[in-house]
């Protein structure tokens, strides 16, 4: 924590131009302030009614923009008990692997995320923001297929269904981490400039806790170990969806999905 914290300041610092909007949000506060008055302030009904309609607004208005197919397709990513996190971990200590063991895996999951960071950049130079962005969501579609395999064909408990299952979580990081920044710079770039880009960028993760809350309720229901392999189809099916809708957005940024063969050919000589 020490550590974000030390370098997040290094960039505010070394980067003017993050302070400026507060401070110009800090000199309207002062030059509006007002001797406070003895008496309670209340909302009116008025006053919320007024709220929620300026809260409606921004979503209509956010839904408009071509970015929000990206935005909910990496919130359907959320509702997913494919991660090391506690739901699965519990799942895995009933099937009595090992703690040192699955802490090793949680670390190869970490490895494997970070070079998911490391490829984004080259992969966004060579195919661009969007394209790159279909690459990586897919792969991590791909890569979730053995999981299901281990779970609806060997069986976890079995060593080809384990290495299935761990093999396929670790590259599943690849694509997942990958996606997570050139979506972010996506939503970035889109609300550059834009009047309210912070309230619009708070929907998309509103959406991203909505999911994540649904996970919950989805474990809640299929609570049982035996019943883990449903929430984890419930949970293939939710990333794949995710990837169907990015194809959607990726449709409306470049007009097309795939390059035409004579395309390719193109670009190979």
């Amino acid at each position: 924590m020490a550590f974000e914290l030390y370098w997040i300041q290094i960039v505010y610092d070394r980067f003017p131009v993050l302070a400026a909007e507060q401070l110009r949000k800090d000199n309207e506060r002062r030059a509006s302030q007002i001797p406070p008055t003895t008496h309670t302030e209340t909302s009116s009904p008025r006053s919320n009614i007024f709220a929620r309609a300026v809260n409606l607004k921004d979503w209509q208005e956010f839904v408009r923009l071509p970015v929000f197919l990206s935005s909910f397709s990496i919130s359907l990513l959320y509702l997913t008990v494919l991660s090391f996190e506690g739901t699965m971990l519990g799942y895995l200590k009933t099937l009595n692997f090992r703690d040192d063991f699955l802490a090793e895996m949680r670390g190869l999951c970490v490895i494997t995320g970070l070079i998911g960071t490391l490829i984004t950049v080259p992969l966004e130079n060579m195919l661009g923001s969007a394209r790159a962005g279909s690459w990586s969501i897919w792969s991590m579609v791909v890569c979730l297929l053995p999981v299901m395999a281990s779970f609806y064909v060997f069986g976890p408990s079995n060593t080809v269904g384990a290495v299935l299952l761990f093999g396929g979580m670790a590259l599943s990081r690849i694509g997942l981490w990958s996606f997570d920044l050139i979506q972010t710079k996506q939503l970035q770039d889109a609300l550059a400039t834009h009047a309210r880009r912070n309230t619009l960028t708070a929907l998309q993760f509103t959406m991203q806790n909505v999911a994540d809350l649904l996970k919950y309720v989805l474990t809640m229901i299929l609570s049982r170990p035996t019943q883990f392999r449903w929430a984890g189809l419930v949970s293939f099916l939710s990333v794949s969806s995710g990837a169907m809708v990015y194809l959607v957005y990726l449709k409306k940024e470049r007009g097309h999905i795939f390059h035409s063969p004579l395309n390719l050919i193109r670009k190979i000589l």
